[in-house]
């Protein structure tokens, strides 16, 4: 564990259940840790930086499962559309009659 709940409270942490907050800490941890590639968990003393980077993890997670995510969907990126002539780049989509006219 990285991250005490009352560090994690003290930090600024919306996660108001204790129980709730181990469960998404010890992802936002494993997460943290796979990104450093097992750095984070051969230290002795976690630092600050660290802990407020896994605070602010388990804060995402925690919004994503609750769907409260503050990220755009992925349908709202511009993806290619079909047309009778193939595929139609996005940047395309919005002017596709001169598109199809040439």
């Amino acid at each position: 564990m990285f991250l005490e709940y009352t560090d994690y409270k003290n930090l600024g942490g919306v996660i108001a259940e204790e129980d709730v907050f181990a469960l998404y800490e010890r992802q936002a941890a494993a997460k943290a840790d796979y990104y450093t590639q097992g750095r984070i968990s051969a230290l002795e003393e976690i630092p600050t930086a660290v802990q407020e980077a896994v605070a602010r993890i388990t804060d995402l997670l925690f919004h994503k499962k609750m769907g409260k995510s503050k990220h755009a969907p992925m349908t709202a990126f511009p993806l290619p559309t079909r047309t009778r002539r193939g595929w139609m780049p996005p940047c395309y989509r919005f002017c596709a009659k001169r598109f199809l006219r040439s």
